[in-house]
């Protein structure tokens, strides 16, 4: 492989020169572009093999490639030579290009980098090397939104690559009837175990309504969708505020409310269940929450298959009083 030779040549002067005298050196061999190639793609090889080097290699290369050559060809190595990365490759890969991209780097010659590395992301592979490379791409790119946001051709790209696997996680596991009871379950983990702080709700991070809303729009079962919403809207009815978090509730309110402007008729026919209902309802649902008081370790799905044709319309008359006597909820 031309990028190990080339190590191998250059080694002794990679590791044994300081940035002054590796200046002297690139100007020196002015005029042998063979040996200028070589010693970039030894400093590629530096950065991708070896962490320890990797920032000093980095400082050195951009100093020395005047040009696009070590963007190019580093683009070439990552569509031709992926698959046969190691562990520590795909690692410090990652790691050069945020530098690229932080740095503003050869900007189009690192979008080709970023369109190629999206192509070695494998749509269905749960494994744990193309989940380590999916998130880690991610990352770079939510924390240098602004310079994807620059590349319209490659924000489609992206927004491609990541949509086929929230399309793949729902035809795994959403396809078979069975499996529609699960959304219930999953939006009461991500309602009662995920608890963002203020600075995560202050970032481009995907918040939890987000999330909650496509679990609820893409559900096609009208009695799956009916347990979904109860899902969504349980601690509204039976929140404690001397022991409950307020996060259980939140997303009950942002959902409608964000959400609105993108599905309008979805959300409308949301807050029908909690705007038209009677006291006898909402009585009902209480008294069963009282009857299947002990069943608190079964799965949710088990719970709602007794009582789930309940809907949370039930929630008007209590809610309206709840709201009446405990300010929190007046203050979302």
């Amino acid at each position: 492989m031309k990028y190990d030779r080339a190590f191998r040549t250059c080694e002794e002067i990679i590791y044994g020169t300081n940035e002054s005298d590796l200046q002297g050196l690139m100007s020196s061999t002015v005029g042998n572009e063979k040996q200028q190639e070589d010693i970039m793609l030894a400093l590629i090889y530096t950065i991708l093999t070896d962490a320890e080097k990797a920032n000093k290699a980095y400082s050195d290369l951009i100093i020395l490639d005047g040009s696009s050559f070590a963007t190019n060809n580093l683009a070439i190595l990552v569509a031709e030579k992926y698959p046969k990365f190691n562990e520590i490759p795909r690692r410090q890969l990652l790691w050069f290009l945020n530098e690229l991209i932080k740095n503003q780097v050869n900007v189009q010659e690192t979008s080709n980098i970023v369109w190629n590395i999206l192509r070695q992301a494998s749509g269905g592979d749960i494994s744990q090397k193309n989940i380590a490379l999916v998130e880690g791409l991610l990352d770079i790119l939510v924390e240098h939104r602004s310079w994807l946001e620059k590349d319209p051709f490659l924000v489609g790209t992206v927004v491609y690559t990541y949509t086929r696997y929230q399309d793949w996680f729902q035809e795994k596991y959403f396809t078979t009837p069975e499996s529609q009871s699960l959304r219930s379950d999953l939006i009461r983990f991500i309602i009662v175990s995920i608890h963002p702080t203020n600075d995560m709700l202050c970032s481009d991070i995907i918040p939890r309504w987000a999330v909650i809303g496509w679990l609820l729009t893409s559900c096609t079962n009208a009695v799956a969708q009916a347990n979904a919403k109860l899902s969504l809207f349980y601690d509204w009815l039976f929140f404690q505020p001397l022991k409950d978090n307020i996060m259980n509730i939140e997303p009950g309110y942002s959902e409608p409310s964000w959400d609105n402007k993108l599905n309008i008729s979805y959300n409308a026919a949301t807050t029908d269940d909690l705007r038209f209902s009677d006291e006898e309802e909402d009585s009902a649902i209480m008294s069963m929450k009282d009857e299947h008081s002990d069943d608190d370790d079964l799965p949710l799905s088990k719970r709602f298959s007794t009582w789930g044709t309940c809907t949370p319309r039930g929630a008007t008359s209590g809610l309206r009083g709840y709201r009446e006597t405990n300010p929190v909820m007046t203050d979302i």
